[in-house]
């Protein structure tokens, strides 16, 4: 009989340790997942309780698109030599642009200045809201900080000095994240930017619209 409650008491315990991992486990495989895809990982985002904005993807004119910060020669040289080793079926991140106009590059200066170098006339990029913070700063889909002390910046001022004809940035002085769950869990935005296959972006438009047959979205 003692030997019976004590193997009960042991069920009991495994049975409550294996809730508490439960418990911990859960939340956070509610809002990101991994899979693997063209062989590197994509995070795709699966909140039921947070919403993020679709992307728009369109055609743009890279010539048109202003930058707020300098390319790396090195870096630029070696992005082409890989672009024109690609295969038209790998899947490339697209540019982050602004929605206001003139448009500015907020995440992919490398690739739009490599699709320059190309002779690309048109370009695939993912335009977002920069207005938003103007009136949700607390809850934008899309933020911008300083790489040098980690603060966070107002997009409406990296996008004001580019216009103004100012890079003040430098290389990769800044960094962009998309928040991807209702806990303001913050992924780099490349890692959810919509991607195209590299066939399609080196077509330059003459491939067709951009929609759900070209464009590799994440599920939202």
């Amino acid at each position: 009989m003692r030997g019976l409650i004590q193997g009960s008491h042991r069920f009991l315990v495994v049975l409550l340790l294996e809730l508490l991992l439960l418990g911990l486990w859960l939340p956070h495989s509610l809002d990101v997942y991994r899979t693997d895809l063209d062989r590197r990982f994509e995070y795709v985002i699966t909140d039921p309780f947070f919403q993020f904005p679709r992307p728009s993807v369109r055609w743009v004119d890279p010539r048109s698109l202003i930058p707020h910060e300098h390319t790396s020669r090195p870096h630029l040289e070696a992005l082409l030599s890989h672009l024109r080793e690609k295969a038209t079926t790998d899947y490339l991140p697209v540019p982050v642009i602004t929605a206001s106009r003139p448009s500015v590059i907020l995440d992919g200066h490398h690739r739009v200045a490599a699709s320059i170098r190309l002779g690309l006339p048109l370009i695939p990029a993912w335009e977002v809201d920069d207005t938003e913070e103007k009136t949700n700063w607390s809850g934008t889909a899309i933020k911008v900080y300083s790489r040098d002390d980690g603060s966070r910046m107002r997009i409406s001022k990296v996008v004001r000095s580019a216009r103004q004809g100012r890079v003040d940035y430098g290389i990769k002085g800044t960094r962009h994240v998309a928040v991807v769950s209702s806990e303001g869990r913050e992924l780099e935005l490349e890692r959810v930017t919509p991607r195209i296959p590299w066939g399609v972006w080196a077509s330059s438009g003459a491939g067709g619209r951009l929609d759900a047959s070209n464009i590799l979205m994440l599920s939202w």
